[in-house]
């Protein structure tokens, strides 16, 4: 599929798929120390996904994600996608009580942080009784209460879920400023990121050989680095 698209054609966790099968030895994404294949990249979303699921989310919930930018924020963004859940990205220069704020207002049913940014959740974990046990540590270190994320992954199964993703669903809970008074989510459809993929062929500044620099925090500009893959199936 190529050119025009046709809008809630396929939702993010399917491109990856397609490329998966298409390319699956071709990059897929990489930061500064790690890099992944397509085929590596959508096996580790569809773990990441199951196992979520194995602790109990369901369609529609949401999970906070607190971390630096690195690899894995593809892994988490493509997994939510396939699982039907709602991505919501805490910026990483928030303090406790902001952090405790989102994360209790959105009512996230798991929480993925990094292990240099628990020490930010350790003070108001036990304000965030929604979270349920769903505490999930990325990195190599060790803390009481939260499960290692390659732990996880590696108990959970490769195969696609079968969640039943629609267009108008969520695919992600952004979060304003707050400048002028409380933050406020901001609902991002499966669909949204359609409309701007085309708006990006459009302008014809993008190909299937181009390779994208994200310099910004992944947790609010995540969308301009995946867009673009949906036009090149």
């Amino acid at each position: 599929m190529s050119g025009t698209l046709q809008r809630g054609t396929l939702h993010l966790g399917q491109v990856v798929a397609t490329h998966a099968r298409l390319q699956p030895d071709a990059l897929g994404a990489r930061d500064s120390r790690r890099s992944i294949t397509f085929a590596q990249w959508n096996a580790r979303a569809c773990r990441l996904a199951n196992a979520l699921a194995g602790l109990g989310l369901r369609k529609g919930d949401r999970v906070a994600v607190l971390a630096f930018n690195r690899l894995e924020w593809m892994e988490i963004y493509v997994g939510l996608a396939k699982a039907g859940l709602t991505a919501v990205p805490v910026n990483f220069r928030l303090l406790a009580p902001e952090i405790r704020y989102i994360v209790a207002h959105c009512g996230a049913r798991a929480f993925i942080a990094e292990d240099s940014l628990i020490d930010r959740v350790e003070p108001v974990r036990g304000e965030l009784p929604a979270v349920r046990g769903g505490w999930i540590r990325l990195g190599d270190g060790e803390a009481a209460g939260w499960t290692g994320y390659e732990a996880l992954l590696a108990a959970a199964s490769d195969r696609e879920p079968q969640a039943d993703v629609r267009p108008l669903d969520p695919w992600a809970l952004m979060y304003t400023s707050g400048t002028t008074g409380r933050p406020k989510g901001v609902e991002l459809l499966h669909d949204c990121w359609v409309y701007e993929a085309e708006a990006i062929d459009a302008l014809g500044i993008l190909t299937s050989e181009d390779k994208q620099y994200l310099w910004l925090p992944l947790s609010h500009s995540f969308g301009k680095v995946l867009e673009a893959m949906q036009l090149h199936i």
